[in-house]
């Protein structure tokens, strides 16, 4: 009788991985042209139900996004983020180029060891300190000596996140400046291929560039 009970119990633990492992396999963001249809494999009593529907306004197109739920008998087990772009007609280039990137603000490159439980992280852009408009370090500093280690509100732009905003508390160092433990530019230049060129909307995208 235990025998018979430990075979089930394998299977289900079987069965169970099986439907893990699929819900796992599906990507969790997928970028698709207009009218085009999603193709994802999944196991039977696994179900897609679309969930909201926006229209996004980005340079001269636009592009749709939306949620798509991931169901498993009836419960959402997980999220598709779809990005619905427009068709287009692009040239192939293939030329490498110079990169130079302005930010509206000045770009985390990097962090200290000793900052990281600061909210902030390399990529992300800061805006604006304690009310004030952030557009050079040279601001950053200002406002840092101005703060005495007082604690301070930081805005910052983050991929996929918009505008966020986290406390930081800066540390006096040795020579009696005050630091928060973030490495930053004011822009950035780098190397990239060019992969190709959009001739109607006069855009570009470049693999992989990287910092000089």
């Amino acid at each position: 009788m235990k025998k018979k009970y430990l075979i089930i119990l394998v299977f289900f633990l079987l069965f169970s991985l099986l439907y893990i492992c699929n819900i796992d396999n599906i990507p969790s963001s997928i970028i698709v042209l207009n009218n085009e249809k999603i193709n994802i494999r999944k196991l039977y009593g696994i179900t897609l139900e679309n969930e909201k529907y926006v229209n996004v306004s980005s340079g001269l197109k636009d592009y749709n996004r939306y949620d798509v739920n991931v169901n498993l008998l009836g419960f959402t087990v997980k999220k598709i983020d779809i990005t619905e772009i427009p068709e287009m007609d692009v040239i192939p280039v293939g030329k490498i180029v110079g990169l130079k990137l302005y930010t509206d603000g000045i770009l985390v490159v990097g962090k200290e060891d000793e900052y990281s439980k600061v909210d902030i992280k390399e990529g992300d852009i800061i805006t604006e300190v304690d009310g004030k408009e952030i557009k050079s370090i040279k601001d950053l500093k200002k406002i840092l000596k101005s703060s005495e280690g007082k604690e301070i509100n930081i805005k910052y732009l983050r991929d996929g996140k918009g505008s966020l905003e986290t406390l930081v508390k800066p540390s006096k160092t040795i020579d009696g400046e005050y630091k928060i433990g973030l490495w930053v530019k004011e822009g950035a230049t780098g190397v990239g291929t060019i992969s190709f060129y959009n001739e109607s909307t006069k855009e570009f995208a470049s693999l992989r560039p990287w910092c000089i």
